[in-house]
């Protein structure tokens, strides 16, 4: 398990990892702890000591403590809530957050404050692997009331995100903005504005600020000087632009477009899974760099939708059709939010008729009121089986590492 922030070239590796993995990875996430095998009873002579305590045990191997921790997951609901309460308690920088995870996912958090007070205490790479692990789990999980409480003090109250120098990689300081962009509250959206004030270098908390709508005139300021910025990273330009053309500006409008095109432009023509297949067998570091720049800058396809310009749109549903399959269904997220009409007539060639249903079922997510319209192109097992991916999963149970691109589904 990962447990310290990633930097750009470790997740464009995971991201790579997981695009050859396409058909596992969504079966993956969406099941999460709740698919375990009970380990058989062994016999009194030889009873073992609790799993949550063999969890515990740095003595024991890396799988050995993953099948403890199935074994307690496989425990009746109040022996197996005791044990998780054991571990979120612990100073277990990795099974603790993990195991907060997986009360809230059961509801079995209660006391809530109590909880809360134990995550406070923990050391803050604890912290931020629960918020990185909460923002890409199910939407239960991240519109939870302790999980948003845990952000705001996060940015708010904790002063050790206030040190990160790192411009690359989602770091914790940007999992609690993603999460609060999600909850609609004005105190949340002042808090987004200064953290975005603070990290205007990054990509992730100008996203946040614009999803959650909350730019206005200042940060709108601020976002201008990054993206007129020709010295600043171009992904962090990009970032900023869109956050300023919610706030009304045409030219970060149309700056955005047009950077977005030229990346779409240079990798449309991209088999990806043979791409990067290719270029881990190489074992030239060329060819993975090639990989990890392109997987760094594909999340920017998806920010088209916050962008209410024609332009935005065309390219959208250019994009819809392309070779390469990161950047089409990116796109097809987009439009699932922004501009459903582009999937309801027809399926987009060359997207595969899997592609297709996925963000069929998204956009039932989006646009229930668009239900009836989707269901003549889905059945309705397909679209309940699809939905209840969504819920449970996130867009990433579903359609794979590109839904990791878009956080508010």
């Amino acid at each position: 398990m990962i447990h310290k922030s990633l930097c750009a070239s470790d997740m464009a590796r995971l991201f790579g990892i997981g695009l050859v993995a396409f058909c596992v990875l969504p079966r993956m996430l969406s099941d999460g702890f709740a698919q375990t095998t009970p380990a058989t009873a062994p016999s009194a002579a030889t009873q073992p000591s609790p799993p949550e305590e063999r969890v515990l045990d740095k003595n024991l191997s890396g799988l050995d403590r993953v099948t403890a921790m199935q074994e307690l997951l496989a425990e009746p609901p109040t022996r197996r809530h005791a044990g998780l309460w054991i571990l979120v308690k612990s100073d277990d920088e990795e099974n603790g957050p993990l195991a907060a995870i997986q009360l809230i996912r059961e509801n079995a958090m209660q006391p809530a404050a109590q909880l809360l007070a134990a995550m406070k205490h923990w050391k803050p790479n604890a912290q931020g692997f629960f918020l990185q692990r909460a923002l890409y789990d199910r939407r239960s999980v991240r519109s939870n009331g302790v999980v948003l409480s845990l952000a705001r003090w996060y940015l708010g109250e904790g002063e050790t995100w206030w040190l990160a120098t790192s411009r690359r990689g989602i770091l914790p300081v940007d999992s609690a903005a993603m999460l609060l962009a999600l909850a609609d509250n004005h105190m949340d959206r002042a808090l987004l504005r200064t953290v975005a004030r603070v990290r205007s270098g990054s990509p992730n908390c100008w996203i946040a600020l614009a999803q959650a709508g909350a730019v206005d005139d200042a940060s709108a300021a601020v976002a201008r000087k990054v993206y007129l910025d020709p010295k600043a990273n171009l992904r962090d330009r990009i970032a900023a632009a869109v956050a300023a053309a919610t706030q009304g500006d045409p030219a970060a409008a149309n700056f955005a477009v047009d950077q977005i095109h030229l990346l779409i432009e240079n990798y449309a023509n991209k088999d990806v899974l043979r791409w990067t297949q290719e270029a881990w067998a190489s074992g030239r570091p060329a060819d993975a760099h090639a990989v990890a720049i392109f997987t760094e800058n594909a999340p920017v396809v998806s920010w088209l939708r916050f962008l209410s310009t024609k332009a935005a749109r065309d390219l959208v549903a250019s994009s819809l059709v392309v070779k390469n399959m990161v950047i089409r269904m990116a796109a097809g997220m987009a439009a699932a939010e922004r501009w459903p009409e582009l999937l309801l007539d027809k399926r987009p060639a060359p997207m595969i008729n899997e592609e297709y249903r996925n963000l069929l079922c998204l956009v039932v997510d989006r646009h229930p009121e668009l239900r009836a319209q989707v269901e003549a192109n889905l059945s309705p097992g397909e679209l309940k089986a699809g939905l209840h991916q969504i819920e449970t999963g996130g867009p990433t149970a579903v359609v794979g590492p590109p839904g990791a691109l878009l956080v508010r589904y």
